[in-house]
């Protein structure tokens, strides 16, 4: 689906828009999903058009629409306008102030405010998932041959390594919590009211560390766990593997 075919189901939106949302700009810093400022008559409004490659990236949408309904009441999630049944895009209500930049974690107050707010959010329990970390790690690895991608042997070698680690630390059991597991800089808004968070499609119930290992590893802090952190690593070069283009 194209942006012009989402627009044009605007009347099921129920927005009360009275003609179709016009194009005001595209975001720029989407790596897998496209998202685009639009314009009704009074309200402006974020159409994100999913990625296609949502199912192999571990994106579950039922779980991301089940948080969003369950942060709405709090003001640190987007909210959702519109979802598509089919998936294939969202609209949200757009929201006034200004995202961060890699700079804004160099702040310590601003990691504080972080740290903050995602205790704040772990003691909301919407009805989702527990990801299973090691499951998780293991869905993109399987996917690399299909892709014609390699973690490369030396490589390969240290990550069988490292898999042995998560399976010793995650036989102990632990309280998942929600956790946004996606938590850079450019995942957050500074509103007047205070810290929106954006783009909730990784998020799932997890180990209480998770989000605060992201925080301090984009602040260039000591971890708070640092096998954690080495999962973190590990994560985003399996991701950008299986989301680059083949």
């Amino acid at each position: 689906m194209n942006l012009d075919q989402a627009l044009a189901t605007w009347k099921l939106w129920n927005l009360g828009l009275t003609d179709v949302p016009k194009l005001v700009s595209e975001y720029s810093d989407g790596i897998s999903n496209r998202s685009f400022l639009i314009a009704g008559p009074t309200h402006k409004y974020v159409l994100r058009l999913n990625s296609l490659r949502a199912d192999q990236l571990g994106v579950v949408r039922a779980d991301e629409l089940d948080i969003l309904r369950a942060l709405s009441p709090f003001g640190f999630a987007p909210r959702l306008a519109y979802s598509d049944p089919e998936q294939r895009f969202q609209v949200f209500h757009h929201i006034a102030g200004r995202q961060w930049r890699p700079h804004d974690l160099r702040k310590l107050q601003n990691v504080h405010a972080l740290e903050e707010l995602i205790e704040r959010f772990q003691k909301i329990h919407p009805p989702i998932r527990t990801l299973n970390y090691l499951a998780h790690l293991e869905f993109y690895q399987r996917q690399l041959p299909e892709l014609q991608h390699s973690l490369g042997a030396n490589t390969h070698s240290d990550f069988l390594h490292f898999k042995r680690r998560v399976i010793a630390y995650f036989a102990k059991p632990f309280a998942p919590v929600l956790c946004h597991h996606d938590l850079s800089p450019e995942n957050i808004v500074e509103t007047d009211s205070g810290l929106v968070v954006l783009d909730w499609e990784y998020a799932a119930l997890g180990h209480p560390d998770f989000d605060k290992c992201c925080v301090a590893r984009h602040a260039g802090m000591a971890s708070p766990n640092p096998l954690l952190t080495e999962y973190i690593h590990w994560l985003e070069n399996l991701w950008t593997l299986v989301n680059a283009e083949t």
